[in-house]
């Protein structure tokens, strides 16, 4: 009898200590996003979204066939959160500089649904403007993975693509990342020719390289090498060619250690190659005066914009153009201005000589009567067809050289002495 009770006792003791380990060793049940779609399916169809059937799973091809896929992944999903929502919100944060919440609430929507697009989309522009460059890349490739037809995700990833050009040194990479660039921004303009462009990619520096028709300035400095800025940017060591917009005053600055800073103003309206030399001065150091027969600025007029076929009235247009020029020459009150005018070789020698001068002219005239410069300080030639820019063989090189060309000189220029 007491053997029996001992027994007892004990199967009594064992099956507590089981029901306690199988309570301990099973886990508590946690939310887990969904990997795929086929495990969207599987839970569905365990939590009575789905029936049997309705899906079609096959193990071996990792395929499914049917058309209420997505509906059975937007009914499971409902249950676990607010996609929109966070979508929302996130938007939100970000449109107002809260970068850590933007990030947060995109996260928790690709957290609740792994497959919505516009949530990879709104989490790669937070970590673009966190400067995330390799983050947002990722993030945005599966945008596009996701999202193949909505233009922002190609637009924001060529945005990144740019920005890691930037910050490369590499000229492998540099290239690689400026062609990635160029490819999803005409997937951008494809997708939607009218997309709002807030940061001017489709149309900017960074995609243009590629096919970048603008004309080249070189610039040299004596002694060379020096550094060389247009405006504010770098653009290399002297001497080297940069790619300039017609019908534009640029600023070039040349500085080399132990020389004193140098600056022009260039203005081109030509697109035939343009050399702009720069001389140097040592600083504390005595040197000859600069020759005073090199112009202190220079701006080229193309006389399609200026003139009439074999007239000297000035076109409106040339008039927007002089009202630039002439604001910019406000900046030498005392400096001659050298103004001269070139043709081609059609028609004969002395009616084109006669012709440039009557068109310098018309630019000193507007000039005097407009901005107040004497006609005293201004030194009209006439160069006919005497100057070519280039050979006279087509009419493209002719159009090339019919021009005016104003130069501001040195306060010491003497027309004579030229």
């Amino acid at each position: 009898m007491r053997k029996n009770i001992l027994w007892g006792r004990f199967f009594t003791l064992l099956g507590v200590v089981l029901l306690v380990a199988s309570c301990a060793g099973k886990p508590r049940e946690t939310y887990q996003p969904p990997q795929n779609e086929f495990d969207v399916f599987a839970r569905g169809v365990q939590n009575g979204d789905a029936k049997e059937g309705e899906v079609q799973y096959d193990p071996k091809r990792r395929s499914t066939s049917g058309k209420d896929v997505e509906a059975i992944r937007q009914t499971w999903f409902t249950g676990y959160g607010d996609t929109e929502g966070n979508l929302i919100d996130g938007e939100r944060y970000l449109s107002v500089g809260l970068l850590d919440k933007a990030q947060q609430e995109f996260l928790m929507a690709i957290d609740y649904d792994p497959f919505f697009g516009p949530a990879y989309i709104g989490l790669g522009r937070t970590y673009l403007k966190k400067n995330m460059l390799s983050h947002a890349e990722q993030t945005l490739l599966r945008a596009i993975e996701l999202s193949p037809d909505r233009a922002e995700g190609f637009y924001y990833l060529a945005l990144t693509y740019c920005r890691l050009l930037e910050n490369e040194s590499d000229p492998r990479l540099k290239q690689e990342y400026r062609q990635k660039a160029q490819l999803h921004a005409n997937t951008t303009r494809r997708l939607e020719a009218d997309f709002a462009d807030p940061d001017g990619i489709l149309d900017g520096d960074c995609t243009q390289t590629q096919t970048d028709t603008r004309p080249s300035v070189l610039i040299q400095t004596d002694p060379s090498p020096a550094e060389v800025y247009l405006g504010q940017t770098y653009v290399g060591a002297s001497p080297v060619t940069i790619k300039i917009d017609l019908a534009h005053i640029h600023d070039v600055t040349a500085e080399k250690e132990g020389y004193i800073l140098q600056s022009r103003r260039i203005r081109f309206e030509s697109d035939s190659l343009a050399i702009l030399s720069i001389l140097l001065e040592p600083e504390d150091v005595y040197v000859p005066m600069r020759p005073s027969n090199i112009p202190l600025e220079t701006f080229e007029l193309s006389d399609k914009v200026m003139f009439d076929l074999n007239k000297a009235d000035l076109k409106p247009e040339a008039q927007a153009l002089l009202n630039e020029v002439g604001m910019a020459l406000q900046n030498h009150p005392n400096s001659p201005i050298r103004i001269t005018g070139h043709t081609c070789d059609l028609g004969s020698a002395e009616y084109n000589q006669k012709l440039s001068e009557r068109r310098a002219q018309a630019v000193a005239d507007y000039l005097s009567r407009n901005f107040n410069i004497s006609q005293e300080r201004m030194i009209v030639i006439g160069k006919g067809e005497s100057e070519p820019l280039v050979p006279n063989t087509s009419e493209e090189n002719r159009r090339k050289n019919r021009r005016t060309v104003i130069d501001v000189m040195d306060s010491t220029f003497n027309e004579m002495g030229e």
